[in-house]
């Protein structure tokens, strides 16, 4: 899984106001993805982090963040969705202050999801995926 690759993944702990922010969030409903994705302020030319929070009974600890460059790497991003549904929900649709969107996952307790492959359709138009593959001839 993409969370499991130690080439891929960078790994931080979290300050007291990470530790407040990330425990104020839950596993979205897919209708609040739906709207979430809908009213995301999308920045084009950025690139797209998937932002898994992990913890323990005591709350949320560290953060594992996966950087995707979308002018190269967006053909990656449905699989590694596909992948991430198998244990992990959708936490959170934003776009942070340095310009970076962010899609924050935790993994889900009782094995349900809220990534399924319309989610997985819907963030792909938002971030202007057709399908092709871009950048290449």
């Amino acid at each position: 899984m993409v969370f499991d690759n130690e080439e891929r993944v960078l790994t931080l702990g979290l300050t007291n106001y990470g530790k407040q922010f990330w425990t104020a969030h839950r596993i979205m409903s897919k209708d609040e993805i739906m709207d979430g994705i809908k009213d995301w302020k999308f920045v084009p030319g950025a690139g797209l982090s998937l932002v898994n929070i992990v913890g323990d009974r005591f709350g949320p600890s560290l953060k594992q963040i996966v950087w995707y460059n979308l002018t190269k790497e967006m053909d990656s991003i449905p699989g590694d969705l596909m992948d991430i549904s198998l244990t992990h929900g959708i936490t959170h649709i934003c776009s942070v202050e340095n310009r970076q969107n962010c899609i924050g996952l935790a993994e889900t307790s009782d094995g349900q999801t809220n990534i399924d492959a319309d989610v997985i359709d819907a963030l792909m138009r938002k971030i202007g995926w057709n399908g092709e593959k871009k950048g290449r001839r």
